[in-house]
């Protein structure tokens, strides 16, 4: 089991679609712990920990978004894990 950790920021039109909701329901499913948070009403921050295939898998449940938000960009990088957290959360 390898964990990593990624930090992703995704830009569009996505306050008040449900967005920051779909992505901690698939946080959760897929066993991640981290933090996806407004930073801008255009821009979301996302943290996820856990293991590698997880990760891939979340990205690509990130990338074919069901809901009516619309992504302009999505941008991620692997770093090292920290093992800051205890469970995923979503700030809205």
């Amino acid at each position: 089991m390898t964990v990593k950790r990624i930090e992703i920021l995704i830009q569009g039109v996505l306050k008040g679609f449900g967005y920051i909701a779909y992505i901690y329901v698939i946080a959760k499913k897929l066993n991640l712990k981290g933090i996806a948070k407004f930073i801008d009403e255009d821009k979301i921050e996302v943290i996820a920990e856990g293991e590698e295939e997880s990760l891939k898998e979340f990205i690509k449940y990130l990338e074919n978004n069901p809901t009516a938000a619309i992504i302009n960009s999505l941008e991620y990088r692997v770093i090292e894990p920290s093992n800051s957290f205890d469970d995923f959360i979503a700030d809205f």
